[in-house]
């Protein structure tokens, strides 16, 4: 008796779709949990981008506001050391001049205000290995009239801010990476601006 009523339920299994939709999430949910995962870190690479290139922007026009000296008889203002090196180094990393105490623009990027630049003619370097600053102090022709016998009418001096830092993801590309099997190379954020120097 218990034989024949096996296969009615079997049948009757084969027919249900109850737990259907339950089995279709289990195996889709991990796929959109690291879909979001990877939207969520590139969110903030992004965002950490826009704030790099917004504090470059930011340091390169303070000092095209402050009298950086001569370098040579031309005229063209020398490397950014000392304090002017200090609040450019505030406003890339914490948005201020003054950066004691203050909270820094990317957590995991706090630059070290007080280390002296490495100076090479007009450009001061700071290479700390997970991040790096340059700050270049250079002539630029400007050509007013098109002229090819005088390219340059006259020259102007142009402060280039740069600055480079490793992202740090929060584990969601670790994991990501772990899951697919795929090795993905270290990301590093560049921000960088052009501000012709007018001085004081």
């Amino acid at each position: 008796m218990r034989m024949r009523g096996w296969p009615l339920v079997v049948q009757r299994l084969q027919r249900c779709d109850a737990g259907a939709a339950l089995v279709e999430f289990t195996i889709v949910a991990p796929l959109l949990l690291l879909l979001l995962a990877g939207f969520s870190e590139f969110g903030r690479i992004v965002y950490h981008d826009h704030v790099l290139e917004k504090s470059a922007r930011d340091a390169a026009r303070y000092l095209a506001r402050v009298d950086l000296g001569d370098s040579n008889s031309d005229g063209i203002p020398g490397p950014v050391v000392g304090d002017d090196w200090s609040a450019a180094v505030g406003l890339l990393g914490y948005g201020k001049k003054d950066a004691t105490g203050a909270t820094p623009l990317i957590a995991y990027w706090q630059p070290d205000t007080t280390l002296s630049p490495t100076t090479s003619g007009n450009t001061s370097t700071l290479d700390q290995g997970t991040y790096e600053i340059e700050i270049t102090v250079e002539e630029t022709g400007v050509d007013l009239d098109s002229d090819p016998t005088n390219p340059d009418d006259f020259t102007v001096p142009v402060v280039t801010v740069t600055a480079a830092v490793d992202f740090q993801d929060i584990g969601l590309l670790s994991a990501m990476t772990a899951f697919f099997g795929a090795k993905v190379d270290d990301i590093r954020l560049a921000g960088s601006h052009e501000q012709a120097h007018i001085g004081e």
